[in-house]
């Protein structure tokens, strides 16, 4: 079985992360994936592990710059797929253009992360538009479609995508990977008497880490010690760094950056909070709960299909600072409850959440629109 998965743009963020473990199907002796992705020329994005999986990569100068159709259909023509997999909000877009351009009806089955989420306030005119226009695609043209939490599939279906169109297949991560440069305390700045909150993702509007400062400058009145160490960059940091100088909490917020070794800084956490105020089946909170971290999560898409409340983790209301604080106050408190979460949120991962899981279920699934 042959199959193209294809994407518009690249990030390491959910979808990044899961294009790149669709690639391992090649592994599997009855199914050869190619992935390919079309791009600005301008993307900041890092594309080399895109480069490592041999992608082929579609630049274009502007999102009005149709020439990736012709390549994408050369690249059809030669490959010869059985069927397209698409992601990302206008993965389904990008299909049926090409289902139109082709002047016949390849199959191709989606991937659903969620509707589109302006990045920013000039661009949210457009988000109705772009997911109305999916919205459509789902329901009309796609063969099938699969939703990386129920949540998710529960969206799909308010908005009229037949039911039975839908496979909830939650994402799935890779074994630990402590490569590259082991991380010390003394590389953040931190001593081994601070007590260290952490989060590991994009800082994005969507993350609500305001919220977290928020909780975090009542928590070090309390605590001194506790720092709040944050691993990853994004369009959020300027204000997150003067959020922290207005609240007089500068001197122990620590921001690192994007970082190519994640699981070694996980190791200087104590708490993995995740203070969302949307997602769909959130990578980094798997990656909290492999690490075998105390989890703080909200309550919102999918986080609830990963976390338990008071089994695996502690889950609390969105844009709520203080439900926030006290979750974390209570983990300070009390260093058993922290292992016991811990330990908990591990198994579940290790049962519920691997990469080699996710791909045995996608791989029996694909194989169903050969």
């Amino acid at each position: 079985m042959r199959i193209l998965s294809l994407t518009w743009g690249f990030t390491l963020g959910g979808i990044g992360k899961c294009l790149l473990a669709y690639d391992r199907l090649n592994e599997l002796s009855d199914v050869e994936i190619h992935t390919a992705c079309i791009t600005l020329n301008n993307n900041n994005s890092d594309l080399k592990p895109l480069h490592k999986i041999n992608a082929t990569i579609f630049y274009i100068k502007s999102r009005k710059d149709f020439s990736w159709m012709e390549k994408a259909i050369k690249l059809i023509s030669k490959f010869k797929p059985d069927v397209l997999f698409v992601h990302g909000f206008n993965g389904p877009i990008v299909a049926r253009a090409l289902q139109i351009k082709l002047k016949r009806k390849i199959p191709f089955v989606c991937s659903y992360h969620g509707f589109y989420h302006a990045p920013s306030l000039s661009r949210i005119p457009l988000a109705p538009v772009f997911n109305k226009a999916a919205e459509y695609v789902y329901c009309h043209h796609a063969t099938a479609v699969v939703a990386v939490a129920q949540y998710c599939k529960d969206q799909l279906v308010f908005r009229g995508v037949p039911e039975d169109k839908i496979t909830v297949m939650h994402n799935g991560l890779p074994a630990r990977q402590q490569a590259g440069k082991l991380v010390t305390r003394a590389d953040a700045g931190l001593v081994d008497s601070n007590f260290v909150i952490g989060i590991a993702s994009r800082l994005d509007p969507v993350k609500g880490l305001e919220y977290l400062m928020d909780a975090f400058a009542k928590i070090v009145m309390t605590y001194p010690m506790a720092r709040l160490l944050l691993v990853g960059d994004g369009p959020c940091e300027k204000n997150l760094r003067k959020q922290s100088i207005k609240l007089g909490v500068a001197d122990k917020v620590i921001f690192v950056g994007y970082q190519d070794n994640v699981d070694n800084w996980l190791d200087l956490f104590d708490v993995f909070a995740l203070p969302s105020l949307a997602e769909s089946h959130s990578i980094a909170l798997l990656e909290g709960m492999r690490a075998g971290k105390a989890i703080v999560a909200t309550d919102v898409g999918g986080n609830t299909e990963s976390v338990v409340h008071e089994e695996h983790g502690l889950v609390v209301p969105s844009s709520d600072a203080d439900a926030l604080e006290n979750a974390i106050i209570r983990l300070i408190e009390n260093s058993e409850l922290r292992r016991s979460l811990g330990c908990a949120a591990q198994k579940r991962y290790e049962a519920e959440f691997t990469e080699d899981r996710m791909l045995e279920k996608m791989s029996i699934w694909l194989k169903r629109f050969a």
